[in-house]
């Protein structure tokens, strides 16, 4: 989006986990055709089902329920206790069709997790970006692009999948800790690029002078379910080092190239609070960088996946988003 920083664009992305098989809106199995070449990687949330349930039998079906739930039920609170799980004549249908053992996914809870996050009211804009190291499923990137998401990959394998799934390439921004090998051939193609770090920078600029492009920032500060999953902070190597923004603006210089994107992603299962002060450091940060339209803050949201465990309420967490932005954009 062209514009002052008040025009910014606030991108959310999410990491949920998907499969292979889709029960649709009326829990009819619905096959997803594998890709040669799939980058599987961080699969969230997923459970297998009727697995070895090949001449079970009668009395053991109802064990099902140990070993298979649907996907994204805690993204929707609307959604019953048992319409998270398969019930054994669904398991029979499953096995029967495709055989075990086999991952199923509820797309009625993919859809509303997705238009949960579209819902965000951001002022000045949105992109939902879906972290499809998740899970990169034909069906379920189907399902995404119809609702509008945007594609974050982190490998080139990645942008070529989403590319063969129908996305747009201006869709699409590479996000990867590993250098690019293909970063010629996606910038002409016109897929988006996030520099997580200054090496990385630096090759865009050799490859792309001129051009817009993206940096991810360590922010300092992080949060996760785990220190596996903590990717902020002094122990992270996640990012360009916030004290590190005279050298992005050096290369930028030297390369003349626009940093039109910043971004910032702390960890997986964050807490909200911590999420929320990240935030407004972000936002310190963008000011510190005349020509950033855009600020794309990293999802990671905690999803509650077993009993009792919550769920972050994303229209709380979108009411601090809009309340930041608009008190930036009066500054």
């Amino acid at each position: 989006m062209e514009g002052p920083l008040t025009q910014q664009v606030f991108q959310l992305q999410l990491r949920v986990g998907f499969g292979v098989a889709i029960l649709n809106d009326h829990r009819c199995v619905e096959r997803d055709a594998p890709v040669l070449g799939a980058s599987f990687g961080g699969v969230t949330r997923t459970r297998s089902i009727a697995r070895n349930m090949r001449g079970v039998r009668e009395p053991v079906l109802p064990a099902v329920h140990r070993l298979g739930v649907l996907t994204s039920p805690a993204m929707n609170a609307n959604l019953s206790a048992a319409s998270r799980l398969l019930t054994p004549d669904e398991a029979r249908k499953v096995r029967d069709r495709f055989g075990t053992p086999c991952y199923v996914y509820d797309s009625a809870g993919l859809k509303a997790a997705a238009k949960a996050s579209l819902a965000i009211p951001a002022p000045f804009g949105l992109t939902v970006r879906y972290a499809m190291k998740a899970n990169p499923s034909q069906g379920v990137l189907n399902l995404f692009r119809e609702l509008g998401l945007h594609i974050d990959a982190s490998s080139d394998y990645e942008v070529e999948r989403a590319l063969r799934s129908g996305f747009h390439p201006s869709a699409i921004q590479l996000t990867s800790q590993m250098p690019s090998t293909c970063l010629k051939k996606h910038v002409s193609r016109g897929v988006l690029f996030n520099a997580c770090s200054l090496h990385q920078l630096r090759a865009f600029g050799e490859v792309a002078p001129g051009k817009e492009v993206s940096v991810r920032i360590n922010p300092g500060r992080g949060s996760g379910s785990t220190r596996r999953t903590n990717t902020g902070g002094l122990a992270a190597s996640f990012g360009i080092w916030h004290e590190y923004l005279p050298a992005i603006e050096k290369i930028a210089r030297t390369s003349k190239l626009n940093v039109t994107r910043l971004h910032t992603h702390i960890g997986s299962g964050t807490n909200p609070t911590v999420w929320k002060h990240v935030t407004k450091i972000t936002l310190g940060l963008a000011a510190k960088l005349p020509e950033i339209r855009t600020v794309n803050l990293g999802g990671g949201f905690k999803v509650g996946r077993m009993p009792g465990e919550s769920s972050v309420d994303l229209a709380d967490v979108g009411q601090h988003i809009r309340r930041q932005l608009v008190n930036f954009s009066k500054r």
